[in-house]
């Protein structure tokens, strides 16, 4: 746990936690980076499935 995470944990009684006190930047990127990679891995498996040209004809 770095420095910053530590002292975030250290509340006491009566103290208000709001989004302001929390230091999250350490985090989001790899978070966000994860949750891309996963929604795109499963959006090619899926769009991988599809057949194309039968996509494009019509149904009659």
């Amino acid at each position: 746990m770095t420095r910053n995470a530590a002292k975030m944990l250290e509340f006491e009684e009566g103290d208000t936690v709001t989004l302001q006190n929390l230091d999250l930047t350490e985090v989001e990127a790899p978070i966000t980076l994860i949750f891309a990679l996963i929604v795109n891995v499963i959006t090619n498996r899926t769009l991988d499935k599809i057949n194309m040209v039968e996509a494009l004809k019509s149904v009659e």
